[in-house]
């Protein structure tokens, strides 16, 4: 594994603990300590800290998870990065309202590579297609 896939894991790894559980005092507390990237796995959760901490201006936010097409035009453009485009009904959804916003949102695709129907994200035979879907939808860019 390469150095800069080491180091983008354990930064994600590091994101990955704030969520559901983590208040905005846990946030601050991180941040005060000098973290800058935080996740947050559901949309009513992330609006919610998002007001509460809107005065450290530098924060990124991180939006994990799958995202229902009610919520595209609370996110576009708004997080630092989405990281689970998992089908193309909602691929389709955020570049549409990219387009429409004018907004730039960067995005990471999220592969099914085990096929269990329990879990979320394209087959990894469709991969390549929606790569090539992303790649074309202006105000998308994949990661």
């Amino acid at each position: 594994m390469g150095r800069g896939l080491q180091i983008a894991r354990l930064a994600l790894a590091f994101a990955l603990l704030f969520g559901p559980h983590h208040g905005s005092a846990e946030v601050r507390e991180a941040y005060a300590a000098g973290q800058r990237d935080f996740g947050e796995n559901y949309v009513q959760e992330w609006l919610h800290k998002r007001a509460e901490l809107a005065d450290l201006t530098d924060l990124r936010w991180h939006l994990l998870g799958h995202l229902q097409r009610n919520n595209v035009k609370l996110v576009i453009g708004q997080v630092h990065l989405f990281h689970a485009v998992d089908d193309m009904l909602g691929l389709d959804e955020m570049a549409r309202v990219a387009h429409a916003q004018g907004a730039s949102q960067d995005v990471l695709l999220q592969v099914n590579l085990a096929g269990e129907d329990q879990k979320r994200g394209c087959g990894e035979d469709d991969a390549e297609l929606f790569v090539d879907v992303l790649l074309r939808s202006p105000g998308l860019r994949l990661q």
